[in-house]
């Protein structure tokens, strides 16, 4: 099972309003998050899934990382996670 697809089974009981675009944002960073090595967000962007440069990777990392409505969820989803 992806990465993406064991996130989506976690949270789905918290019944977060997140957009199809923001799932999709969020399941990538956690799947390079998965094949990195380092916690850097240069790195996450050269492992984020069918990337075949990395500047537009590490520009979608850096949206979703400065996303309001993800930072507004972000306690909802770690009691989820728990």
């Amino acid at each position: 099972m992806r990465a993406g697809e064991v996130l989506r089974n976690v949270l789905a009981p918290a019944e977060v309003r997140l957009g199809a675009r923001l799932w999709r944002r969020l399941c990538g960073a956690v799947e390079a998050l998965v094949r990195s090595r380092q916690v850097v967000l240069m790195e996450l962007a050269r492992q984020y899934p069918d990337a075949a440069r990395v500047a537009a990777p590490l520009k979608a990392l850096d949206r979703l990382l400065s996303k309001r409505r993800l930072q507004q969820a972000r306690g909802v989803l770690h009691g989820a996670a728990l």
